[in-house]
């Protein structure tokens, strides 16, 4: 304002920085602005527009302190809601100590941080705080900013109550290290939480039809259609979603558009009230009671009595779908009883056949009749993939029956939303069987599985009697290079195949690019070769058959995959198993089998550049491709052995133990 004055010497408060980062007597302070604005009005020390500034001041002061109450209230909630589920037997040290964490790091000196420290010590190595305001606190441990370099942990808990998911984003790109928000543990621990469903339509219908047998009470809609506010649906009122700002509550989003609905709740700063329907699925399995009579493993069943169930529910076409039908079959053919639960519209192979459950996937009524239907079935060995309704059935089971129940989940993909549902029935499985190390050890590190439930071993490749490999190691040959997978563009990246054609003729490559596969970006591709008249140096086989596509494999110098994301792509071992020499991007699965420049090339993942450069050279230096492709035939071999992997997975189902 650029005016300053005073009556006496006598400070009427003062805000300081202090470990809670926020002041306590704010009536005091409230009080004391009042008293000044009423001694400068009787004064007339200020008058006018000096006077409107100093009340614009002290308004947006106000504005600040309603803003620390509101604070102080959420502050109130999560600790009553913390301290009922501490009540209720539901502890944050135990859930720590079941995933294996031993060490940790908490980020916010404030209530909860605090709170928390207390609540850990004893069973948790708490080795240090992570705080803005790290000068001007005083803990007996160390205490950073989240500039500094901090200690190894196992994890970092985050107690702050606003922006957590930018704190959460900055500590992965920092030290990629597993972070567990607090707010949100709690929130979705409790059990008192009213439930809304975001969504008035079909989808919604069906979800509310869903819980009402599974007895979960919803409290009420909520939807963007304002004509709707106050309306019913299902005797439940729709609401504004100002509602889920107001109101302690979980919301499940019942319609199509999630990804924009997450968005919305997230910049309403709501996203942690969240849930998805298996959550609430293993939440009301959790809250069942069992008989301790059901608890102890019947020795009187052999293991190759138990019946093993392999879910591929939910698989179409592509690697892990073929993975799922050859392990039942090799399993069924070593003397167990096999059943592959399918969707009722997916192929099955005639070898399949007669061990395959065809079950209509949009079926309402499909949780509950895969839970009849695996009732008659135990004991038994769940082999998971997807993570579909044939877990959630297997998992009610295994509540009721946990001796006769075991699940083996089979970590297939590096997508992030694969490890979530993991960590989601973490508690019902008892071992995980990874596709490749990186995947086991983010499993472990990153989202705290505990070790000894984690196992990787290098999958299978088939044996077959491969023809000797030709190579077009002859400079005037056309280089033979094949793309088998789906033409899709998510994970696959296939609408980027005209960018990297291009790059290829920019380099002059002798080459002809074979592409296997069909899928949403087959149109944009074949366009694109017509008006570019590639038809002779670019040729599509739409989607090939087993036999086909090993044959095709067979004819080409290169195995091409740029994908953005896999697991272990079964295909690329094929195609080294066969001799091609892989130019692949840096996923999961391809540092297990592949080093860069001595069997094969690897790229980052989006660097076409590279990937073309990577094509270049073995069509500049053709020796390499013989070289190449002859020593990924070789790791192939040493490491992929058919029988060796079904023995691994006959190993994890003969030791069992329920406890």
């Amino acid at each position: 304002m650029g005016r300053s004055f005073s009556l006496n010497a006598e400070l009427l408060y003062e805000h300081v920085v202090h470990d809670k980062n926020a002041s306590n007597n704010i009536l005091e302070m409230v009080q004391s602005q009042q008293e000044v604005i009423s001694i400068v009005q009787r004064k007339g020390i200020l008058n006018g527009n000096d006077l409107n500034l100093l009340l614009n001041a002290f308004f947006a002061r106000y504005t600040n302190w309603i803003w620390e109450l509101d604070i102080i209230k959420r502050k109130f909630s999560i600790l009553d809601k913390w301290m009922k589920l501490e009540e209720n037997g539901v502890k944050l040290a135990e859930y720590l100590s079941k995933a294996g964490i031993k060490t940790c790091g908490i980020y916010g000196c404030g209530i909860l941080g605090e709170h928390l420290y207390d609540n850990l010590k004893k069973s948790i190595n708490i080795k240090y705080f992570v705080d803005r305001n790290a000068g001007q606190i005083d803990k007996n441990i160390p205490i950073y900013t989240i500039e500094d370099a901090w200690p190894e942990t196992d994890i970092i808990i985050i107690t702050l109550l606003n922006d957590s998911n930018v704190v959460e984003k900055k500590i992965k790109a920092k030290s990629n290290k597993k972070t567990l928000i607090l707010t949100d543990w709690i929130m979705k621990g409790s059990a008192e939480n009213k439930l809304f469903l975001f969504g008035a339509g079909q989808i919604s219908q069906t979800y509310t039809e869903f819980l009402g047998r599974l007895s979960v009470e919803i409290y009420g809609y909520v939807d963007n259609d304002a004509n709707r506010w106050g309306t019913y649906f299902f005797d439940r009122k729709i609401y504004s979603p100002d509602i889920l700002e107001k109101e302690e509550a979980l919301v499940l989003i019942a319609c199509a558009d999630i990804e924009s609905i997450t968005a919305q709740l997230a910049q309403m700063r709501v996203q942690n009230k969240i849930v998805t329907i298996e959550h609430i699925i293993r939440k009301t399995i959790e809250q069942i009671k069992v008989s301790e009579k059901h608890h102890e493993w019947d020795e009187k069943f052999d293991y190759k009595s138990r019946n093993i169930i392999v879910d591929n529910l939910d698989g179409s076409w592509g690697g892990a779908e073929d993975w799922a039908h050859k392990l039942a079959l090799f399993l069924s053919q070593r003397g167990y009883s096999i059943n592959l639960i399918e969707n009722i519209g997916s192929p099955t192979e005639s070898s399949l056949e007669q061990i395959t459950s065809k079950l209509n996937k949009k079926n309402e009524s499909i949780y509950f009749e895969l839970v009849d239907m695996l009732l008659k079935q135990k004991p038994f060995t769940l082999i998971n993939i997807w993570s579909s309704e044939v877990l959630w059935a297997a998992s009610y089971i295994k509540r009721l029956y946990p001796g006769e129940v075991q699940i083996i989940s089979s970590v297939l993909n590096d997508q992030e939303i694969f490890y979530h549902h993991q960590c989601e029935w973490d508690g019902f499985i008892d071992s995980y069987l990874c596709i490749s190390g990186r995947i086991k050890n983010n499993l472990t590190n990153l989202y705290g599985i505990n070790e000894s439930k984690v196992y990787y071993k290098e999958p299978f490749v088939e044996y077959r009697e491969y023809s000797r490999h030709k190579y077009n190691m002859q400079y005037g040959k056309k280089l033979q290079i094949g793309y088998p997978c789906r033409l899709t563009c998510e994970q696959k990246r296939a609408d980027l195949l005209p960018k990297l054609i291009e790059l290829l003729e920019k380099r002059n490559i002798d080459y002809v690019l074979n592409i296997a596969g069909e899928g949403p970006c087959e149109s944009q591709i074949k366009e694109y070769i017509e008006n570019k008249k590639l038809n002779n140096k670019v040729k599509l086989y739409g989607r090939l058959t087993r036999v086909e596509l090993l044959n095709f494999l067979n004819r080409q110098d290169i195995y091409l995959n740029y994908s953005e994301f896999e697991g272990t792509s079964l295909t690329m071992l094929e195609a080294m198993a066969s001799g091609c020499v892989p130019v692949v991007t840096k996923v999961s699965g391809v540092e297990d089998f592949i080093e860069n420049m001595v069997n094969g090339m690897i790229s980052e993942v989006g660097n076409l550049e590279s990937i073309a450069d990577n094509i270049e050279f073995l069509d500049k230096n053709r020796e390499k491709i013989g070289e190449y492709g002859s020593k990924s035939k070789s790791v192939i071999s040493f490491k992929c052995n058919l029988n060796d992997y079904i023995d691994y997975v006959e190993d994890l189902i003969v030791n069992f133990s329920a406890y």
